[in-house]
């Protein structure tokens, strides 16, 4: 838990928020409150969406700096390859490493310009290169970028080859970030699949059949006595919350599959659990009122 907060420190740090996180988590839960209960006020007879709210407001704002970090990472990882070749092609011209990421500072490389400038100003104050290049690795949650750099470290205080065995390295980490975006690709398909099946038809349908259940009990209970109509009511909304709970469930397991396929991280899951969620809920919803409308149940739903 407590690496946990100082990542996150981190990660508020670096888009320029300067704020304890779990203050920054109660700012989120409060507002999200907030908007919950304006939507149950507004829109008392669908509870689903009060808490869809909650969700989507709670998590956008906890999942912002984290995925803005991740953004960055892979920005400076796209951009690593590239920063390794020119340093490779100054050592082999007889120039230094010093001098290679001065040169670098100078490009427009992102992020990754500003790792270089902090490198450079470690060597300027008198630190050795290997704990210059280290902040790097400190700064980066990668661990493309710590393998790297790990490597780097380990070459230069074992007198090695540098130039030839950075540029093995640059097209390694091309091919891996190659890899990446394949892997984005070919499961594309597969990802609209589960967004459809899981936040639109499954939901859609699941407020259609609720639609018909209560329309079947409003007209069994004009014939039934006061306590057999009390219970079948009961019963539907039991039926109803446990509907909702399924497709809150679904739309888990559905931003879980896509994280773990597509990324291969389980923490994006975080990223697309509060788009799902909103969705499927707007799609229940959406085909509830729909449904009664055809039916002529508007006013009971």
């Amino acid at each position: 838990m407590v690496n946990f907060i100082e990542k996150y420190e981190i990660y508020l740090k670096n888009i320029g928020l300067k704020i304890s996180p779990l203050l920054w988590f109660v700012f989120s839960f409060l507002l999200a409150i907030i908007v919950a209960l304006l939507t149950f006020v507004i829109l008392p007879d669908f509870p689903l969406l009060s808490f869809a709210f909650f969700i989507l407001i709670f998590d956008i704002f906890i999942s912002f700096p984290y995925l803005m970090e991740i953004n960055r990472i892979n920005e400076i990882e796209e951009s690593l390859p590239d920063v390794l070749k020119i340093i490779s092609d100054t050592l082999r011209a007889g120039g230094t490493i010093e001098y290679a990421l001065r040169e670098i500072s100078s490009y427009d490389i992102g992020p990754m310009k500003k790792e270089i400038n902090n490198v450079v100003r470690k060597l300027e104050e008198g630190d050795p290169l290997d704990r210059a290049f280290s902040s790097i690795s400190e700064n980066v949650d990668s661990r493309l970028v710590k393998r790297t750099i790990t490597i780097i470290i380990d070459a230069v205080r074992a007198g090695a080859a540098l130039s030839e065995l950075l540029e093995d390295i640059a097209e390694d980490a091309r091919a891996m970030h190659r890899v990446s975006k394949e892997r984005k690709s070919r499961t594309l398909l597969q990802t609209i699949f589960i967004v459809v099946a899981g936040s639109i038809v499954a939901p859609a349908i699941f407020g259609f059949a609720t639609s018909i259940s209560t329309v079947l009990i409003n007209s069994v209970t004009i014939i039934a006595t006061p306590e057999k109509a009390l219970e079948a009511f009961n019963t539907l909304k039991t039926i109803f919350l446990g509907v909702e709970f399924y497709i809150i469930f679904e739309t888990v397991m559905s931003a879980v599959m896509i994280a773990i396929m597509r990324d291969g991280n389980i923490r994006k899951s975080l990223i697309y659990f509060p788009i799902l969620c909103f969705l499927a809920t707007a799609c229940y919803i959406g085909a509830k009122i729909v449904s009664m409308s055809l039916l002529g149940g508007i006013g009971v739903v």
